[in-house]
């Protein structure tokens, strides 16, 4: 038998592996034995005795004596256990129903349950009643994913599109599917309405006929713009008929099964979902993600951040936010904060490892054996066979009759063919569920990318930040539209210590220098603490072509790479900085030179010939339906600076653009524009560029 201080045993690969190597990762690093197992793995579903013993068993789910029974067999003794619960969310109308599914029955009330957020914490104690010490608030773990440093983790968009064969220069949206496919039998309709109630079947209904409606969408959608690929993500587990025949229609739709949620989130450029915690992931990444609702949801079955959050009912609606670049986020952070545990500070995984030392260690959490015998409901002919199997020696013998191919008794044959029944069966449901299985190989691969995001991953990106980025900030001491435009009073400075103080605040820059042919603004600069260099006359006035001051320019500098910011842009803040350094390391890598901001432009357009972007009459449309166009902000242009020597300018043809919003995008050229700026500035910022 086979040792083991945790044993994780998962259910669906996508929804849980990754998280189970991080909570693995951080376990082995603490010096315990540990092992990810697959809950139908037909070699333990086989076992007539244990493979493993393990101190602490960690489940998908303990809901009751049976759950706990699926997960176990006859191939793991245990002494505790802990339920991850990866269905932390339930439906609204079981908060408070003490005989709900999972409310927790039998042994389901014995053992550790994992909470990610508090709402869950009450609904344990209050509804389950479950004892107070056996909650854990941990949050969730497969959150860490999508935070510094772990969000390395993840395949690059050209890594990921590549591997799919999908154009990384086409714009993709993902619809992550909450709906349980199109193709479900009987059996299963019968086995939820135990579970959540003799109204499931109408939920599923729901589920069917909104599915039928976005898929009707993404058709006229895929048809109307082909250049756009929508990526169909199905729920774990749940196929669909509907999404299948779409997949033969139309090219630029998608049906993704592979990778986490999480590993799609990160890289498409719009997520899309329904009744589901998608959303709360698309969150914890910063990316927008909207609800599509063409119905409403049966009554009792929609989740409560659902409830609280803005829907999508109809295709122009959606249309719409395909193209939109700066939404609000549809559901409230309040309303996420009640239900996942918000904390920047420590991760969920070293928040969960704590928790479990605890459990290993303390003997309170050990379940007695009336409990560990009680969960395994035998009938009184499988209490026989059991207490037969655990006889060593009769089992032992009974083994060798069987394997001997002279006996050919009745009764022997009769046992090789219920065993060989038995075989076949679990073979045929792993079979069934093969894309679920794991190996020894697949697991370490996990474990080593999350080992380099980790202990690799932020020192060698603030290392080469900090070695390689100077920040310019180019002023000249004459503005032909506004005189002394860079050194006007702005917050409680003017715009250049305005902008000096913002670059001060940047990580990952070597060195910040202040290039001016102003004697004034050179002083300003060397008060506030950084390097000021004299700019000849000749590369201040406005008739020698700007590419030569880039060239002039990037003769001053050491640093590798250029981040041109301007003093005439001061709504863009640190975080942007930062946010854009990252991203313009990662676009390099992915086939980019350069970064630029730019900012939507969604407007009618008019030259001395009539519309350029619009016709009159019957064909006029609205300005959400105008072709989308990008003003160029001026705010941060990122290149390395052998290139912009190269270029004669400081972004390349294969630049990356940052789209920022309206008050991050604001740039002086004269008085308006400044006087646009102090108000833009004293605003609030109610969706910044995260």
């Amino acid at each position: 038998m086979i040792e083991l201080d945790f044993l994780f045993i998962y259910e669906h690969k996508v929804r849980e592996l990754e998280n189970l190597c991080l909570m693995k990762y951080e376990l082995d690093r603490r010096g315990y034995k540990t092992k990810i197992v697959y809950v139908d793995d037909a070699q333990n579903a086989l076992a007539d005795v244990p493979i493993y013993h393990t101190k602490v068993l960690c489940t998908m789910a303990c809901y009751d004596n049976y759950t706990l029974f699926w997960h176990t067999k006859e191939f793991v003794k245990f002494d505790k256990v802990i339920d991850l619960q990866w269905e932390n969310i339930v439906y609204p109308k079981d908060e408070e129903r003490e005989d709900a599914y999972k409310n927790y029955q039998g042994i389901g009330k014995d053992v550790v349950h994992v909470s990610w957020g508090n709402q869950n914490v009450q609904r344990l104690l209050n509804s389950a009643h479950v004892e107070e010490k056996k909650v854990k608030l941990t949050g969730h773990v497969g959150m860490d994913f999508l935070r510094e440093p772990l969000n390395r983790y993840y395949l690059s968009r050209r890594e990921l599109f590549d591997k799919y064969h999908i154009p990384v220069d086409k714009k993709v949206i993902l619809f992550a599917s909450p709906y349980y496919g199109d193709c479900l039998t009987k059996e299963y309709i019968a086995g939820m309405c135990e579970a959540f109630g003799e109204d499931w079947p109408e939920y599923y209904k729901f589920m069917c006929d909104s599915q039928k409606i976005v898929l009707e969408w993404f058709e006229r959608f895929c048809k109307e713009y082909p250049d756009i690929i929508v990526i169909f993500r199905p729920h774990p587990g749940h196929p669909s008929i509907m999404a299948s025949e779409l997949a033969k229609k139309c090219s630029n739709f998608r049906i993704i099964s592979e990778e986490s949620v999480k590993q799609w989130i990160v890289t498409c450029d719009k997520i899309y979902t329904g009744n589901s915690s998608v959303v709360v992931e698309a969150f914890f990444a910063k990316k927008m993600c909207q609800l599509l609702f063409p119905l409403p949801t049966t009554p009792g079955f929609e989740l409560q951040i659902i409830t609280d959050s803005n829907k999508l009912a109809r295709y122009d609606e959606f249309c719409a936010s395909v193209f939109a670049e700066h939404e609000i986020f549809p559901t409230p952070q309040e309303s996420i904060e009640e239900i996942y545990l918000i904390d920047w500070e420590t991760p969920n995984y070293i928040k969960f490892a704590d928790m479990a030392e605890e459990v290993l260690h303390d003997d309170y959490y050990r379940l007695s054996a009336k409990q560990l015998k009680a969960y395994k409901e035998y009938s009184l002919k499988a209490k026989i066979v059991r207490a037969f199997v655990n006889t060593p020696v009769l089992y032992d013998w009974y083994l060798s009759l069987l394997n001997n191919p002279k006996l050919q008794f009745g009764f022997l044959q009769k046992q090789r063919n219920i065993r060989q029944k038995t075989h076949d069966m679990f073979r045929n449901i792993e079979k069934q569920h093969e894309h679920e299985l794991t190996s020894e190989e697949e697991i370490d691969s996990i474990i080593n990318r999350i080992r380099r995001a980790l202990e690799d991953g932020e020192e060698h990106l603030e290392e080469k930040m900090n070695k390689t980025i100077t920040a310019v900030i180019p002023v000249k001491g004459n503005s032909s539209r506004l005189p002394n435009k860079n050194i006007l009073p702005f917050a409680e400075s003017n715009l250049l210590e305005h902008k000096i103080n913002q670059l001060k605040q940047v990580k990952g820059l070597h060195e910040i220098i202040c290039s001016s042919d102003s004697d004034e603004m050179l002083a300003i600069a060397e008060k506030c603490g950084i390097k000021a260099i004299k700019r000849p006359k000749q590369y201040a006035d406005e008739s020698v072509p700007f590419g030569m001051f880039l060239e002039y320019l990037c003769d001053t500098i050491e640093g590798e790479h250029l981040l041109y910011a301007c003093a005439t842009s001061p709504c863009v803040e640190p975080y942007l900085y930062e946010k854009a350094i990252k991203t313009y390391f990662e676009k390099l890598e992915e086939g980019y030179d350069s970064l630029i901001t730019v900012s939507p432009y969604q407007t009618y357009l008019m030259d001395d010939n009539g519309p350029v972007n619009f016709k009159m009459g019957l064909e006029h449309k609205n300005s959400e339906q105008l072709p989308m166009m990008y003003h160029f902000t001026n705010g941060i242009d990122l290149a390395p600076t052998a290139k912009v020597r190269e270029w004669h300018y400081n972004y390349g043809p294969k630049y990356y653009q940052l789209v920022i919003n309206k008050r991050e995008a604001a740039d002086i050229d004269d008085l308006y524009d400044y006087e646009m700026a102090k108000a833009l500035w004293a605003m609030k910022d109610p969706n910044p560029t995260m």
